[in-house]
């Protein structure tokens, strides 16, 4: 489900804006569908990351990967790549062109699409396609 939440918003909405009416309810949807993404996914991996460190820092759980102790459940591909998620999701949102684009006294409301925000059009691409790997490397374990 959250895999189709994050596609959409991503691929989907953004191919043919159309008219002024369409495209301005195109922005909005866009702009809830981002918002989930970051507060429920987001927010679940990062509780999730927070709770097996301190499971594992209560327990003494270390291995030691280089000159760095680090928990022990990132030794598990879910473990590490759920956090590499967490990671692309929170650049995401620094980058998030909408949040760059709320200022602009010339766009629609929720636009993506200002000059403010074109620096971070192409880093935030990359991170979303981090992202999107990450969701489906995980739905693999999910498969099996």
């Amino acid at each position: 489900f959250t895999l189709l939440v994050f596609i959409i918003p991503q691929s989907v909405l953004n191919r043919n804006p159309g008219d002024s009416s369409h495209r301005q309810t195109v922005h909005i949807v866009n702009f809830a569908l981002r918002c989930f993404i970051y507060s429920c996914s987001m927010g679940h991996w990062a509780m999730l990351h927070v709770k097996n460190s301190i499971r594992d820092i209560r327990n003494k759980a270390f291995v030691k990967f280089g000159r760095c102790f680090i928990p022990e459940y990132l030794t598990q591909w879910q473990g590490w790549s759920s956090l590499l998620l967490t990671l692309f999701l929170v650049v995401m949102l620094i980058l998030e062109p909408i949040l760059y684009c709320l200022g602009d006294p010339n766009g629609d409301i929720f636009n993506d699409e200002c000059p403010e925000a074109e620096m971070f059009l192409f880093p935030y691409s990359v991170a979303s396609t981090a992202a999107m790997l990450m969701y489906f490397m995980l739905l693999i374990d999910l498969s099996v």
